[in-house]
């Protein structure tokens, strides 16, 4: 029960809640349509002349600005404010609308007044927020563009459409109505809308960046309202002023402008009258008669606009005949028209000038209303009369004209009454005018300044139009005036109506600079205000955040007192505690405080310690410098920190850290200073211990590189005799067999080479001696070539190696061009060693951020993740068997991954057992311009015998490889003296200049007894034999790049590494030893039968090669290789056998051999072959 008694509470503090919102939101409404109504009635009263149309609405920025504040809710306000509003405005006008008609215009310019309040607040909303957030004067302007020009929009559209569908405006007003309707609202919103934005009927404020913008209190808003009410009012009233003073200045010209219509028309009645007197005067007027004094009246000067003048007689039937026999006698032809049985008839009997009213003779002008009712008054009346508006019939052009019509009487005959002047008329006297002929030239301010509208009657309806000086248009006049004139018995009203040029002279801006100046008054007032409530605000705010300050700083500076006392217990606790040493001096250097640490560390007593006994106990080597130290400090006031030693009693020495900063007192005036000191003696002893370990380690290193230079040098040395011989062996043709086990014994010292070589580079690399030689390199040619040295390896095996290479990477790149195929070959040489079957592909990628990716991917065995990471360190590999199934030392991928680092890059591994390995090599990628350099040869080309003998000086102390590259200079073709070393070389040189055969090159050693070559070749450079002269190439173990560099700097031109293998030496003596391809010419005799044979037995081994090459599986890199040597060294010796066209036909082939692909070797092997045989004669073998 209790449950559902508060539950039915509940509900019912809900529904009570509900009804109150519901009754103010009402209230709310009915308060805004009522300020709507009121403000709406103001806005009428602020409508000024000439057309008193509103040019301010308020009510729209009473309407926006309350939804802005309110919310949509207020919706309903706005309708029912604007709905009564135009309802009050068309009843204004009842008589010229029906009410439906105004009912319904005032409903659907009510929801045009609506729908504009809403969209605006809903933009300012979306775009700003409640409340609304202001951060820049840009988001000022943009909130008013929302408000004001955009949003103020709709109501013009809809209003004006509807009215212009209800036809209540023309189509030539719509423009001007929606402008005028917009600038109204345009207005209203923009001064009414931030007036009421920033009153205090709000629950929320503006924010500007952030922070609450003051708002107006209510006497404020008041204020602000009065003021801008007064602006509107005194607008109003200069607006109003400066429209009657204008006004009166066009009354004026239109005044002139009727009087000069008055006289003309008086001029036209007097000259009737004149007319009138000659007939009295004569007894009978003939045609000449009249049309003499018709043409001394001189219309055309004196009576501007009159068309003729003529007189018309009254006819009966009785006075026809009669009537017609005088006519016909003066005027052959005559007739009267039109035909008529009236019982009177007013006929034209003569009229002048004839030219131009011929039309007009004998017209019975009572045949027509208007004529006969002009005629029968002026008849009657006696008086002067002008007719209704006519068309003449002598007019072709049919425009609006008159006739003055004057009767003329009966000589001595009485004519008081009506019936008496009905028997004594004899005639009328009259003249035609055209109305435009009347109205021209009245007055100079005619067209200029006004135009004239003359209407036939007391209306101005535009079918009464007898003329318009203007055509109409869609200019609105601000001035005009219009009478009615009564013109010989004949009412005219004329307007006279004010042109541009006239509007133009009187305008003034006296009201508009009233209103703007207002305006501007109110807003500064408004801003002025503003500004003083957010200064006041701000006072207010400083005030309380002060009176907060004061009591804060009271209460923390009790706190200090308290923490100060609690602080010293602290410290002098804490100092007793410390192991440090912490000591205080006053400004002059007395020690007044130390604790117990500070006492053991200087070894001094409590009271020895203080005042500058302290000073006493430091190193008589250090105790100057903290002096000086501490006069610096002092006259500085900064912190400062030295080590210093103090000597102990005991004769102990004692290193200190000493800290000190200055210490000051309230003023910040110094008055001491607090110093810090920690025994640091374990330290110091421990960091001579380790820098005589540095050095010990540091002369380690010296020995260990010292020894890596030796061991590189004895082992290249014996190596370079085992290598050296076993190619010159192979050389010598041997047996099948011989040659097996010469090539095994070549493989095995070139595996050993390698091994020593990963053994080496490695040991440079952790010594840090290993320096990298950026060069311009080919990355295709690199990454093909680096294919080309393993390719017998991959085929072996059955595995294609593809070379897929990035477009989007730079031809030429800068790296070192000898560790990049270093690592390479390494890779791709692990790949062929762990693949069995499937293929490699060597993928060179451009990365993102100029990170060039070469990686080798392999369809092998796969490692397992755990040793994934173990691999690239020194002597591991990727499974515990690997080295014995597949050879190796571990060595390589630890080099690669060393290189790589060096070269400012990694190598990273990707990889699933079973699946396959990719291991990449990721370096800074850097475009090189130029050519790459050539690289020195890898591979042996077969000596080509030179056939001028040259003198070459090999300076070996090593008797094997004297032996051994004396035995390859001699099968070059070359003389080859010998010296032990660099001392004996140089007495050799100079002996051979002196007897007059010098040598052509030396082969310099660098590492010899008495004199090294380094020494020897800047000796003999020093003597005058330069580079030109006497060439120098070193023959050494030491193969690094630094090693080769300090050769070229000694003066030597170039550089054969150990062991010596002949093509190298070959491609090291070539530039230097110039031989002509003639050799025929140069030797100048036939070669010697044994040579015949030689060359005819290398003939036959070159067909046999081709005809194994040809062979379905005979084409493997080690039959290519021979086939290429052999071919090689047949182009080079064919010159003494064959004619030139023989000689370079071999030579093309073996060019053809160089260039191929492998895809083209095993295309064109065949055609080569039966080439080789159709030129060399050779008996065809099985192809």
């Amino acid at each position: 029960m209790e449950q559902q008694d508060s539950r039915a509470s509940t509900g019912s503090d809900e529904t009570l809640r509900a009804g109150l919102f519901a009754q103010r939101i009402a209230a709310l409404n009915a308060a805004l349509a009522l300020a709507y109504c009121v403000v709406g009635w103001l806005g009428l009263k602020m409508a000024i002349p000439p057309g008193y149309a509103t040019v301010i609405w308020p009510a729209s920025g009473i309407a926006v600005s309350a939804i802005l504040v309110f919310g949509r809710t207020l919706w309903p306000g706005v309708a029912i404010g604007a709905f009564l509003v135009n309802v009050a405005i068309g009843m204004m006008r009842l008589e010229t609308a029906g009410l439906p008609l105004i009912l319904s215009n005032a409903l659907c310019i009510a929801i045009g007044s609506t729908l504009q309040a809403l969209v605006a607040a809903c933009i300012v909303r979306k775009r700003f927020g409640r409340p609304i957030q202001l951060t820049s004067a840009w988001d000022v302007a943009l909130m008013a563009a929302l408000i004001c020009p955009l949003a103020c929009v709709i109501a013009p559209s809809i209003g004006v459409t509807i009215l212009y569908l209800n036809h209540s405006i023309p189509a030539t007003a719509i423009a001007e109505s929606w402008a005028t309707w917009w600038t109204c609202d345009l207005l209203g919103v923009l001064i009414v809308t931030p007036v009421i934005m920033l009153g205090p009927w709000k629950g929320w404020r503006i924010l500007w960046r952030g922070e609450p913008i003051a708002h107006y209190t209510a006497t404020m808003s008041a204020v602000m309202m009065v003021m801008i009410g007064g602006t509107l009012t005194a607008w109003k009233v200069t607006s109003e002023f400066v429209h009657d003073r204008n006004q009166a200045s066009f009354a004026v010209l239109a005044h002139e402008n009727e009087r000069a219509l008055r006289y003309r028309l008086e001029a036209y009645s007097r000259s009737l009258d004149g007319a009138a007197a000659l007939f009295a005067a004569s007894d009978e007027i003939t045609p000449d008669d009249w049309r003499a004094y018709v043409a001394a009246l001189n219309m055309g000067t004196f009576l501007p606009g009159l068309n003729g003048m003529g007189y018309i007689r009254p006819v009966t039937p009785a006075t026809l005949p009669a009537f017609m026999r005088a006519q016909t006698q003066r005027f052959p032809g005559y007739r009267i028209h039109p035909d008529s049985n009236a019982p009177l008839r007013g006929v034209i009997a003569q009229i002048e000038p004839i030219a131009t009213n011929r039309a007009a003779m004998g017209l019975d002008i009572l045949a027509e209303a208007r004529r006969r009712s002009a005629a029968l008054h002026a008849r009657d009346t006696g008086k002067a009369t002008i007719t209704r508006r006519i068309i003449l019939v002598q007019d072709a052009q049919k425009r609006p004209g008159f006739l003055l019509l004057r009767p003329l009487y009966q000589p001595g005959l009485p004519h008081v009454t009506v019936e008496e002047r009905r028997k004594a008329l004899v005639a009328w006297i009259y003249a035609p005018f055209i109305a435009n002929r009347l109205m021209e030239g009245l007055t100079q301010s005619q067209g200029r300044s006004l135009d004239i509208h003359i209407f036939d009657g007391p209306v101005t309806a535009d079918d009464d139009t007898i003329y318009a000086s203007a055509a109409k248009g869609n200019h609105r006049p601000k001035y005009s005036v219009t009478r009615t004139l009564l013109l010989m018995e004949q009412r005219w009203t004329v307007r006279w109506t004010s042109t541009p040029q006239f509007e133009q002279s009187v305008s003034t801006s006296e009201g508009w600079l009233v209103l703007l100046c207002g305006l501007a008054i109110s807003w500064i007032f408004g801003i002025l205000t503003l500004s003083y409530i957010r200064r006041e605000a701000y006072a207010l705010q400083q005030v309380e955040i002060k009176t907060s300050e004061l009591m804060e700083r009271e209460t923390v500076l009790q706190q200090a007192v308290s923490a100060l006392e609690e602080s010293e217990r602290h410290f002098s606790a804490l100092a007793s505690l410390s192991p440090a040493g912490i000591f205080r001096t006053d400004d002059l250097g007395f020690c007044n405080f130390a604790n117990d640490a500070w006492l053991k560390t200087t070894g001094l007593s409590p009271d020895a310690v203080m005042g500058v006994g302290w000073m006493a106990a430091i190193h008589p080597h250090d105790r100057e410098k903290i002096r000086a130290q501490w006069r610096t400090a002092m006259s500085q006031g900064r912190t400062w920190r030295v080590e210093l030693r103090f000597c102990h009693s005991d004769g102990g020495i004692c290193w200190v850290d000493l800290i000190c900063g200055p210490e000051v007192d309230t003023q910040g005036q110094l008055i001491g200073l607090i110093g810090v000191g920690t025994d640091i003696t374990r330290r110091k002893d421990l960091e001579q211990e380790n820098e005589a370990a540095l050095v010990r380690a540091e002369q380690a290193a010296n020995a260990k590189a010292v020894f890596l230079a030796n061991m590189s040098h004895e082992i290249r040395t014996p190596m370079n005799g085992v290598i050296g011989f076993t190619e010159l062996l192979l050389h010598d043709e041997p047996r099948h067999a011989q040659r097996t086990k010469l090539e095994l014994i070549l493989e095995s010292s070139q595996s050993m080479m390698e091994l020593l070589n990963d053994i080496l580079d490695f040991s440079r690399i952790e010594a840090g001696q290993m320096v990298l030689e950026p060069e311009p390199v080919n990355l295709q040619k690199k990454l093909q070539s680096s294919v080309a040295a393993l390719h017998a390896l991959a085929e072996r095996k059955g595995l294609p190696v593809s070379v897929i290479v990035d477009p989007a990477l730079p031809q030429m790149i800068l790296c070192d061009r000898l560790r990049l195929r270093q690592i390479i070959v390494n890779l791709l040489a692990n790949a062929i060693k762990f693949t069995h079957e499937g293929h490699i592909i060597i993928r060179a990628i451009r990365l993102p951020d100029a990170v060039l990716r070469i990686e080798v991917e392999d369809t092998g065995i796969g490692i397992a993740h755990d040793r994934q990471t173990a691999i690239f360190r020194e002597f591991v590999q990727a499974h515990g068997a690997a080295a014995q199934r597949h050879g190796g030392s571990g060595l390589g991928l630890a080099i690669c991954d060393k290189l790589a680092r060096l070269m400012g890059g990694q190598v990273v591994l990707r990889s699933n057992p079973g699946e396959g390995t990719i291991v990449a090599l990721q370096i800074p990628l850097v475009a090189a311009e130029g050519e790459a350099m050539a690289p020195a040869p890898t591979m042996m080309d077969p000596p080509v015998r030179a056939t001028i003998a040259r003198r070459i000086l090999l300076v070996e102390d090593h008797d094997i490889n004297q032996l051994l590259v004396s035995e390859m200079l001699e099968r070059l073709g070359h003389e080859v003296a010998i010296a032990s070393n660099g001392a004996e070389a140089i007495a050799m040189v100079d002996d051979a200049h002196a007897r007059g055969l010098p040598y052509a090159l030396v082969l310099m050693d660098l590492r010899m007894p008495h004199m090294d070559g380094m020494t020897a070749t800047r000796t003999l450079r020093r003597r005058g034999y330069g580079p030109d002269r006497l060439p120098i190439i070193a023959i050494s173990a030491n193969a690094y790049a630094d090693d080769i560099t300090a050769c070229l700097d000694a003066g030597m031109q170039g550089h054969v590494a150990k062991p010596v293998r002949m093509s190298d030496l070959q491609a090291a003596l070539k530039p230097w030893l110039r031989v002509e391809n003639d050799h025929r010419m140069l030797t100048g005799s036939a070669p010697s039968p044994e040579l015949a044979r030689m060359y005819r037995q290398r003939l036959d081994n070159i067909a046999a090669l081709f005809a194994d090459a040809a062979a379905p599986d005979g084409l493997t890199s080690e039959t290519k290789a021979q086939l290429r040597n052999a071919m090689h060294q047949l182009a080079g010796t064919a010159g003494l056998f064959e004619s030139a066209t023989t000689s370079s036909a071999l030579r093309e082939i073996y060019e053809a051999l160089e260039a191929w692909s492998d895809e083209q070797w095993r295309d064109l092997i065949r055609g080569a072959a039966e080439r080789f045989t159709l030129i060399t004669g050779q008996p065809e073998r099985a192809l």
